[in-house]
């Protein structure tokens, strides 16, 4: 039933797609579609992201077309855009991607090799609506974050310190809403936490204890 379910959205999103621009069609049509419900964390990140086993790089062009709002343009070719997830919003006014952001400059701390996850909103007609960092990954942060239709619930971690096997960390939880309008609404804020980080050697990745 969930792969009918894809299967006519997909129909009608390349049927509905004809009639809008043929370049932003394109750059569209580069996702991954999903269900309306789907998790990205470390166990889901290259099923959802990775293309026949490699990840695909956005154009300079699709960037500045699509991605550059200030300050996520690539101005001085600093980071690489990878195409991800098409979210299902349930509806034909609003287009909803996922991009994964790489930092390329060597910076130092919780800055370097910094991966980060931006939902950019877009018009039915192509045209840029709204952005937002939804979560972040490298050797101190971590990040979950669900998707149920237009509402996003996204659990950040920030690890403190390194090379314990018990790490103390920070864990900030956020819930999203994307509106009729197409504005990424931050609805809900949670106090920041402390928490425990520890491997799991099992998967070969951080979790909370």
């Amino acid at each position: 039933m969930k792969k009918l379910y894809l299967s006519i959205f997909f129909v009608c999103l390349f049927s509905f797609c004809k009639s809008q621009n043929e370049e932003f069609t394109s750059y569209i049509n580069e996702f991954r579609l999903t269900s309306p419900d789907f998790v990205i964390d470390n166990s889901t990140f290259r099923e959802l992201f990775s293309f026949k086993g490699q990840y695909k790089e956005i154009s300079l062009q699709a960037v500045n077309n699509y991605i550059c709002f200030k300050p996520h343009c690539n101005d001085e070719n600093m980071f690489r855009f990878d195409f991800g997830v098409l979210v299902d919003l349930e509806t034909e006014d609003l287009f909803a991607v996922i991009v994964r952001k790489l930092q390329f400059d060597e910076l130092h701390g919780c800055d370097n090799d910094l991966s980060e996850l931006l939902l950019i909103t877009y018009s039915k007609k192509g045209e840029k609506i709204d952005i937002q960092q939804i979560g972040k990954d490298n050797d101190c942060w971590i990040s979950h974050t669900k998707f149920f239709g237009n509402k996003i619930l996204v659990e950040q971690i920030r690890i403190l310190e390194f090379n314990k096997p018990e790490m103390s960390c920070e864990i900030e939880v956020k819930k999203y809403l994307i509106n009729q309008n197409g504005i990424i609404v931050n609805i809900h804020s949670e106090p920041i936490r402390k928490g425990v980080v520890v491997r799991d050697e099992q998967i070969e990745e951080f979790r909370l204890k």
